[in-house]
């Protein structure tokens, strides 16, 4: 089955994401999970979603390729995970 979400689902969606992230540290549970499957299904999930337009506003921003997308966690004792155009530098 596939199904399309709009900016605003996917926003909601990233935004609890990062919110129960952001409880499983406070709460200091945050050593049982394993960040790297995290980033890959966050990848996966997200990759071929094509809603959406670059800010043609900012210029540094219209002209990046729109195909390009990473998702990186970095937790507080500095270990990276990563998935996707993660060596691309990004303006944001």
């Amino acid at each position: 089955m596939s199904f399309k979400i709009d900016a605003k689902q996917q926003l909601a969606t990233v935004m609890s994401l990062t919110m129960a992230l952001l409880l499983l540290f406070a709460t200091n549970l945050s050593a049982d999970i394993d960040y790297q499957a995290l980033v890959e299904t966050a990848h996966t999930k997200f990759k071929d979603n094509n809603d959406g337009a670059n800010a043609n506003y900012i210029p540094v921003l219209d002209e990046v390729d729109s195909s390009l997308f990473g998702v990186v966690i970095v937790t507080r004792d500095g270990k990276t995970y990563a998935a996707g155009d993660v060596d691309h530098k990004f303006s944001i």
